[in-house]
């Protein structure tokens, strides 16, 4: 079978089981186990092959093991490695050959014999280099895919804390640092040996072989055709030597694809720490910022080691572990780098720095001078690149792919700029406007605002540059009350463009806005609703009662109508993203914000439209990924919240509505059996299950009935809720009776509520669920709630003796 017969039927293996005989594909997870299992122990394999070529290296060199100290060999590294324990003997040996042929005296004979020792070790050394590039690829791959495997295993489990930590990455950075030692050592010990040689021929009176040798020190270690020809005439060939040394091999030594190897592990390690720790500044393990830069620094002064020409993509493997630390330290480490090898097409990873310092940098302030930074080199790009032009009177590839970096790099911009807030720039949207003028352009811009379109603004350039840029200016205008208005106009005018709809769904280009801006706008929305109600409700009241009244009524009417005006704004942009891509469908937290916007503005109907939005989350849960729910019990209990807005407000048929979504939750998340296997008994989900604030709800609803009619069947609805709640094992605390004292004062007429209130009274004193401050107080409302026999005589009659059973 030909080799890349065997490496398909390899690769097969690991897709496919032999218990599976139906061919069914396994889980990522098990490809990434049984991948890892196998760079494992081909690791193993690797490391016994160098161990032995190392001791074939050793016999080769001095043939004698007595010859070489083995004090040094003993010690064990810091961190046990095999890779490190081989490197240390490598460099034991070498140091050792030094140290002992100095104390040697110098004689022809045993000169010969080191030379030939050396050249005989050659290949062993070339096995060794070799050995230790393998190594150093497949430690890399083994970093990379265990990072992958914790990803996976992250996602599936959904805890993003793992503490299990992983050396490979550090036993690449090792071994290619042991390489470099060993290169340097292996010079010297040849170029010692090759000197003695050269002092020996020469007391010889410079005979062939000598002047063989001293040639080929000139050239660097070759023959040229006319010295090679004449010692093939003399018929002395046994110092023949026709190719690069060993330790002058660019082969063997250390090259720019192990660095690499090394640096793509070391950023893989970077990149999944500052994924998994945000509050990282306070944790004291490897995690932290300071060792992660740290590790950056390491990787920087692996690349100085290397005296290797300066290599671009090799110095942005440097600048990229700068930047994934995530710190104003870091970016500006980065920067520094990036001006010790003077490329300027590395600025861009160096702004890639600044922005993620500028977003993820714990201190404000750290981000704030993160973000100034970043834009003040962006303008400096921006100033050069247009005088570049201006000298030029064509334009280059180079000028096209700037113009694209232009509007990537204004996006992040911007978004570094919302994240640091307006509390610490004050200039803020100014700052912002200015930066999308050099983009888009003053006047296009002004266009959009008058006209409430877009009108073809996306033919500037192209949509996903243009729309990049927009939506980062909405995120901008969400964050500034001043501003607010004009992230909604501009949000409204994206989603509803016509033109842009259609070109979106043409293409592959990402999809603005998506659900984060408009999250974005409705919580800016909902906060300054919520600020405004916390300023009315701290205002201090007028001694005019009839100037304060009507002051009331006026911030009454005018707040409803500004919530009213809100909620309906948020449901029109509901029927545009629902139009969309699935990255612009609502989420969860978007229908939240729908049902604050709803109680705030408080109208008759508000049970209702929150049924609508109930019902469609349901519709948009359907089409959820990776099942995450998006309806919950806290949904239901905006629903119910809203009834209750209802319910005060006189809306028939609340509390019966209400008893109803109860219900529903009920029928979807309890079991519907009683069995061992409780698993199987869940009708639907428990995400949906009532709590003591849904019942709470209820009871607070049934109380606010003001219609006659509605009372009886409201009160029996308050009685099953309570039997519910204590069938389910919640056992009514002192708020539960409160409500319940409500419903008998709100519901029942004066000759029965006297003797329902003594019968909780009773209940509530034998579960010790009210204290006695709370009985003396409830005891002390109304005519007297001593029970007489008249009483409960004709409460009996009228029916509601329906208490009897509460106690």
């Amino acid at each position: 079978m030909s080799p890349r017969g065997r490496r398909k039927r390899r690769e097969g293996s690991f897709i496919m089981t032999n218990n599976n005989k139906a061919g069914k594909p396994r889980q990522r997870g098990e490809v990434l186990e049984s991948t890892l299992q196998r760079h494992k122990e081909k690791l193993k394999e690797l490391e016994t092959s160098l161990m032995r070529s190392i001791e074939a290296y050793r016999q080769s060199i001095v043939g004698d093991s007595s010859k070489v100290g083995t004090n040094n060999h003993n010690k064990s590294p810091k961190k046990f490695s095999p890779g490190n324990a081989v490197l240390s003997k490598l460099s034991n040996l070498h140091s050792n050959l030094v140290e002992e042929d100095e104390q040697e005296s110098v004689s022809s004979n045993n000169d010969s014999s080191l030379l030939l020792n050396w050249e005989a070790s050659e290949q062993d050394y070339r096995a060794i280099c070799g050995l230790i590039s393998e190594l150093i690829a497949l430690a890399s791959k083994i970093q990379v895919t265990i990072l992958g495997q914790r990803q996976q295993q992250q996602q599936e489990s959904g805890n993003s804390h793992n503490s299990k930590k992983s050396y490979y990455d550090w036993l690449a950075e090792q071994l290619l640092l042991g390489l470099i030692e060993a290169q340097k050592e292996r010079t010297q010990l040849v170029e010692k040996a090759l000197l003695k040689r050269q002092q020996t021929l020469q007391a010889e009176n410079n005979n062939t072989k000598g002047r063989s040798l001293f040639g080929w020190l000139n050239i660097g270690g070759v023959f040229d055709t006319n010295q090679q020809q004449q010692q093939d005439d003399t018929g002395d060939n046994d110092d023949k030597i026709t190719k690069v040394l060993a330790h002058e091999d660019p082969l063997c030594g250390p090259r720019l694809e192990q660095f690499q190897h090394v640096a793509t592990a070391m950023l893989a390690t970077l990149k999944d720490e500052s994924s998994n720790n945000k509050n990282y500044y306070h944790k004291p393990d490897s995690s932290s910022p300071f060792r992660q830069i740290r590790k950056a620094q390491r990787l920087h002064h692996l690349l100085q080691k290397m005296n290797q020409p300066d290599d671009e993509a090799a110095i942005r493997s440097v600048i990229d572990a700068y930047a994934w630390v995530g710190s104003y330290e870091s970016a500006r480490a980065a920067e520094k780098a990036a001006a010790e090898y003077h490329h300027h097409a590395l600025d861009d990873s160096v702004l890639q720095a600044y922005f993620r310092a500028a977003r993820f940098c714990p201190r404000r302030k750290d981000r704030h001078k993160a973000a100034m930074r970043a834009e003040e080199l962006f303008r400096q790009q921006w100033d050069k690149n247009n005088n570049q032009n201006n000298n030029s009177s064509t334009n280059s590839s180079d000028d096209y792919s700037f113009e694209a970096d232009k509007f990537t790099q204004c996006q992040e911009l911007l978004r570094c700029l919302t994240a640091v807030g307006p509390e610490l720039i004050p200039d803020l949207c100014k700052r912002a406007d200015s930066l999308v003028d050099l983009c888009i352009g003053r006047d296009q811009l002004d266009e959009v605002w008058r006209n409430g379109s877009l009108g073809g603004l996306w033919k500037v350039a192209p949509a996903h540059l243009t729309l990049s840029v927009l939506n980062s200016l909405v995120f901008v205008y969400a964050a500034s009350p001043s501003r607010l208005h004009f992230a909604k106009l501009l949000l409204k005018v994206l989603l509803e463009d016509s033109d842009l709809n259609h070109h979106h769904h043409d293409s592959d280009v990402p999809s603005y806005p998506d659900i984060r801006t408009c999250k974005a706008v409705m919580g800016s929305l909902v906060r300054m609703d919520d600020r405004r109600n916390q300023l009315q409700r701290l205002r201090p009241k007028q001694r005019n009662k009839k100037q304060n009244d009507n002051d009331n009524k006026h911030s009454s009417s005018s707040s409803s109508s500004t919530a009213a005006e809100n909620l309906e704004y948020g449901m029109k942009l509901l029927d545009l993203m629902l139009a969309r891509r699935p990255s612009c469908w609502p989420d969860q937290p978007y229908f939240h914000s729908l049902f604050r916007l709803l109680l705030l503005s408080r109208p008759r109907d508000a049970g209702i439209v929150a049924e609508e939005l109930l019902s469609t989350m349901h519709i948009r849960e359907c089409y959820s990924r990776f099942g995450i729910p998006i309806v919950t019990s806290k949904t239901y209990n905006f629903v119910l919240q809203a009834w209750l807005a209802s319910a005060e407000q006189g809306h028939p048929d609340a509390a019966i509505r209400a008893s109803r979504l109860v219900d529903w939750m009920a029928a979807q998340s309890l079991p519907l059996l009683t069995s061992d296997d409780s698993n199987s008994n869940l009708a639907y989900k428990t995400a949906v299950k009532p709590d003591r604030n849904t019942y709470d709800l209820v009871l607070k609803i049934c109380s606010a009935i003001r219609v006659d009619s509605e009372k009886d069947k409201a009160f029996e609805t308050a009685l099953s809720v309570y039997r519910t709640m204590q069938e389910r094992g919640l056992n009514p605390v002192s708020g539960t009776f409160s409500l319940l004292f409500a419903c008998c004062e709100n519901l029942l007429p004066n000759k029965s509520k006297r003797t329902a209130i003594q019968e909780l009274l009773a209940a509530a004193r034998k579960q010790g669920s009210v204290n006695e401050a709370l009985l003396e107080e409830l005891s002390s409302r109304g005519d007297g709630l001593d029970s007489n026999g008249d009483d409960d005589e004709e409460s009996a009659k009228s029916g509601f003796s329906l208490l009897a059973d509460l106690k």
